[in-house]
């Protein structure tokens, strides 16, 4: 088998990548690595692009946090010699090389991959402009955003427990999950040997967790009051049918969102589900391209569309509906805080945020977590229209905003 490592210049760098035009400068990207951190024990995976330039260098997440190493090998050993060599500024060029260069384009993997190198690029290019990356592309739009946060326990009483310290806290939305016997639910601690009688003591059963999780709610609107927003994820463990019963169950409740609620497999039957729920429906982290995507809000299977803005296909560029989100970029597990002022502080230099259409309202994001919400119920006839997304860095770290223009 052919080494492909000698298809190498003495650089690193692959010469059929290189471009048919000049470059403005000298500057050249030396270097592209992939670093595996782990903050509270989540693998987290940062690329490194750097230059020729001393002291130049840019930052991308590429969190792929099941497969990390999969991430790492295509980044260290695919993705990476396609960069060595080239202009930094030739963002665009070398994100569709990336794309399209492996033939079988896509998945988790190879978008993360691409998402990482797309951002450190960005990031370079704010460093060498002096300027904030978000005012190279069109400046601020909102001064914050909403966020929610995370309040799980094995009991009714420990999870509202927890949403009563996150409402001290300033938090006004809320996402419950509690868990139960065996396994538990997602989110919150099961009880070993819970089903003694079963071949699986520890397996988990949709009948207990339909029973249950209403009674979740009942007991948090009792204690929380009407003025916290509740959500709920069922991490995707229905099927239609269920999903149904269980958001009718809900209703008096007056979830803002209900997350998940059947596998990617069946996503042809969302826009039903949607139809007969009375709570709002949010999906997407799952999916992981641009048709997807697009399925999803044609056929009207989803109100709020909430994303990992890094296993997309194509990070930062919204086209057309038609040409539809050329990429996602997954935001970091764990990596981003609510500051006091509302806005978003993430500990890397990185971030997007991809709006659905013009007009949408933000929904959410998950306090140490990764979730963003869209909310597009109102907006369904727009989805012709040119779209953007924008990205925001601050020089000493990023100040988050969302932005949702049209043009």
């Amino acid at each position: 088998m052919t080494d492909p490592n000698r298809l190498l210049d003495p650089s690193g760098g692959l010469p059929q990548a290189l471009p048919p035009w000049p470059a403005r400068d000298d500057v050249r990207v030396t270097g592209v690595r992939a670093i595996v951190t782990a903050p509270e024990g989540i693998p987290l995976v940062v690329v490194r692009v750097d230059t020729s330039e001393p002291g130049l260098y840019g930052l991308g997440c590429a969190t792929f946090t099941q497969r990390y190493a999969a991430v790492v090998a295509a980044v260290d050993e695919h993705v990476g010699p396609l960069v060595v060599g080239r202009s930094p500024a030739d963002i665009e060029d070398i994100t569709r090389l990336i794309h399209y260069s492996s033939y079988w384009r896509g998945g988790p993997v190879l978008n993360n991959a691409l998402s990482g190198v797309d951002q450190a690029l960005w990031d370079i290019a704010g460093k060498r402009a002096g300027m904030p990356v978000y005012e190279l592309i069109g400046g601020r739009s909102r001064a914050g955003v909403e966020v929610y946060g995370h309040a799980a326990g094995a009991t009714v009483d420990e999870t509202l427990e927890r949403a009563e310290a996150l409402l001290g806290l300033g938090y006004r939305n809320v996402r419950l999950q509690v868990g139960g016997p065996g396994l538990g639910n997602y989110g919150a601690p099961g009880t070993p040997g819970g089903y003694p009688r079963s071949p699986h003591p520890d397996g988990w059963d949709v009948e207990q967790y339909l029973r249950a999780t209403p009674g979740l709610f009942a007991a948090a609107r009792a204690r929380l009051g009407d003025g916290v927003n509740l959500m709920h994820d069922v991490h995707s463990r229905l099927t239609a049918k269920q999903a149904v019963v269980l958001a009718r169950a809900l209703e008096p409740y007056r979830l803002s969102f209900l997350e998940d609620v059947v596998a990617p497999e069946f996503y042809d039957r969302l826009p039903e589900v949607r139809a007969a729920s009375p709570v709002p429906i949010a999906v997407g982290e799952q999916i992981g391209s641009v048709p997807d995507a697009v399925r999803l809000i044609r056929d009207l299977g989803v109100d709020l569309l909430r994303l990992h803005v890094a296993g997309r296909d194509n990070p930062f560029v919204f086209t057309t509906v038609t040409g539809a989100w050329h990429r996602r970029s997954n935001f970091c597990r764990r990596v981003m805080r609510p500051a006091a002022d509302g806005n978003l502080n993430c500990r890397h230099r990185r971030i997007r945020v991809c709006p659905v259409m013009p007009g949408l309202t933000f929904r959410g994001f998950r306090h140490g977590h990764k979730t963003w919400m869209i909310d597009g119920r109102s907006q369904l006839t727009a989805l012709q229209r040119r779209l953007a997304s924008r990205l925001t860095w601050g020089r000493t770290g990023p100040l988050c905003f969302t932005t949702m223009s049209a043009s």
